[in-house]
């Protein structure tokens, strides 16, 4: 009998253990696995994601709670983030691997640093990682155990966790006594017992999966916390002197959770595979004991009482993340540069050999100006390409320090636009009433303080008529630029850039014809645009050749007579 018992309990030690070496090795295997993607993907943008609304959303949570609590100097707005498709250049940089990282990125790149000095800590711990492989690596690895949180908001759901209330653990004591008492009255009474244990087990079961069920977002949350907070032993071991500062601070946040991480074992990590037996025994034994909802009643106290402790914590890892992604991404980039920021007193930009970083094999153009710009030319020849070029170059020097040009040499600038904009159907709003709308924001925020402004607008006023349009735009222009602002402008109509000669400064954008083609060159050129060219287009593009010779008659007419002729 002895030897009997000794080979059953032997051969379960024996396969317990090899079921714990063999989940230890499988995790040795992903953590090599991914150490080698991350290595290859280094210095290239960031792979296509697709991305749904919901994810949006997730992403944006983190920024939109530090705009409602004041913590955010200025933020491009949507109107201005929406014109630029700031979304698709959040998703060639972001190689972030985790949510918190993910969620800092996109903060950082809504919120352009008006202060001096404010990019330094960032710019020198992207340096940091661009050159210590080893350091970033571990790093990585940190953040990726850490993880992604796919289908909830950690922000909504920290916050909105102030305002769960505490229950009592009592209900779930009663639950282990039943338990208890229905198992020992098998050896009184075995039938009783049996149909009292059956019945404890049935009740503890039902309880515990209506309890947790109510809960589950929360569980989540602990989780995350609990990663995050455990990942910290791990960046004390790197002995990073770079990082010794926020290491040293995040140490202390985790003496303050010292009860929070004890017990923890109580949680489950919510990551099983058959191989880890011991794991999915611990989740029998918290099924019928309730032993994490028991410890999740505790912990909840604490974390309500540390809430700015773990939002601390969290941006220490964001940014680390979002600039092993920034020192990536510029790697990747065919150049870059780092800005230079002028004097208070003054009111510039310069870019040099600047370009779109979306698109590939860009042309690149240079620009200096101190007051307006205005830019000439016809369609697809360039002009909104180029607004979009100055003012991400703007945005990435205020946010991330990397530019994609030669050089840069700029004020700190608050940044709007009025470009791709379009009818309002939720409000009934037409298309003249949205853009007048979008002007009317930039137009205000010149008369709020001295800080310097830099706008974009593109083909101002093009929903009313060509009168009203030229007479009005003209104003509009004219009354944005001051000392304080540089204003960049995109027109059809030729007719401004005589009118607002004093004012702003002209260049334009020429495409070339052939005989049956059109080729954009996309050179930035001095001067406003002296050729014609959107009718020869209608023949080189095929359209009817008597329609294209009437174009041109009635054309030649109006700029003999300033009339149109009867048709």
């Amino acid at each position: 009998m002895d030897i009997e018992f000794v080979t059953v309990f032997g051969g379960i030690a024996i396969a317990l253990i090899a079921a714990f070496v063999n989940g230890m090795l499988r995790k040795r295997k992903l953590k090599q696995a991914f150490m080698e993607s991350v290595l290859k993907k280094y210095g290239q943008f960031a792979e296509s994601r697709n991305y749904k609304e919901s994810d949006r959303e997730r992403i944006a949570s983190y920024h939109i709670k530090q705009v409602e609590l004041g913590k955010t100097e200025f933020e491009l707005d949507d109107i201005t983030w929406n014109d630029l498709s700031m979304d698709a250049v959040f998703d060639t940089l972001n190689t972030t691997v985790s949510s918190i990282g993910e969620e800092y990125l996109y903060h950082m790149l809504r919120c352009p640093k008006m202060q001096p000095d404010e990019m330094h800590d960032f710019d020198s711990l992207v340096d940091l990682f661009d050159e210590h492989e080893e350091v970033r690596m571990k790093v990585m690895v940190i953040l990726h155990e850490i993880g992604r949180l796919t289908h909830f908001s950690l922000t909504r759901i920290l916050y909105s966790m102030c305002d769960l209330e505490c229950r009592s653990n009592l209900p779930h004591y009663f639950m282990n006594a039943f338990l208890i008492v229905g198992f020992c009255t098998i050896f009184i009474s075995p039938g009783i017992g049996t149909l009292l244990l059956i019945a404890a087990l049935s009740l503890s079961i039902i309880t515990y999966f209506k309890y947790k069920s109510e809960v589950y977002t929360y569980y989540t949350s602990f989780h995350y916390v609990l990663r995050m907070l455990s990942g910290i032993r791990d960046m004390e071991k790197m002995k990073a002197e770079a990082l010794a500062d926020d290491v040293r601070r995040m140490v202390e946040i985790r003496k303050l959770f010292a009860a929070f991480m004890s017990q923890q074992f109580l949680f489950s990590d919510g990551v099983h595979t058959t191989s880890n037996p011991l794991e999915l025994l611990m989740d029998y034994l918290r099924l019928l004991f309730h032993a994490d909802i028991i410890k999740f009643n505790s912990m909840l106290k604490c974390l309500q009482g540390h809430i700015d402790e773990i939002e601390e914590l969290r941006a220490i890892y964001g940014r680390f993340d979002a600039a092993i992604a920034v020192a990536s991404y510029r790697n990747a980039l065919e150049v870059s540069c780092r800005p230079v920021f002028m004097d208070e007193s003054i009111v510039c930009i310069k870019i040099e050999d600047g370009y779109h970083p979306l698109i590939k094999e860009a042309v690149k153009n240079s620009i200096e100006a101190s007051g307006g710009v205005l830019l000439t030319g016809s369609n697809a020849s360039g002009k909104s390409t180029f607004l979009k070029m100055v003012a991400i170059c703007a945005i990435f020097a205020q946010t991330i320090g990397i530019v994609p040009a030669k050089q840069y040499a700029a004020s700190r600038f608050r940044i709007y636009s009025s470009m791709a904009l379009r009818d309002n159907l939720a409000t009934s709003e037409s298309y003249f009433i949205v853009e007048i709308k979008s002007l009317k924001r930039i137009v205000d925020a010149t008369q709020e303080d001295q800080t310097p402004i830099l706008c974009f607008v593109d083909e101002i006023l093009r929903g009313t008529n060509t009168i009203e349009r030229i007479a009005a735009s003209s104003q509009i222009l004219k009354g944005l630029i001051t000392s304080r602002v540089i204003c960049f402008g995109a027109t059809h109509d030729i007719e401004l850039a005589g009118i607002l000669a004093d004012y702003y400064e002209n260049y334009h954008f020429e495409e070339e014809l052939e005989k049956e083609t059109v080729r954009f060159p996309f050179i930035l050129l001095k001067g406003k645009a002296t050729t014609k060219n959107a009718i020869k287009l209608l023949g080189i593009l095929g359209y009817d050749k008597e329609i294209v010779k009437s174009a041109e008659k009635s054309a030649s007419y109006f700029e003999q007579t300033q009339e149109w002729e009867t048709l």
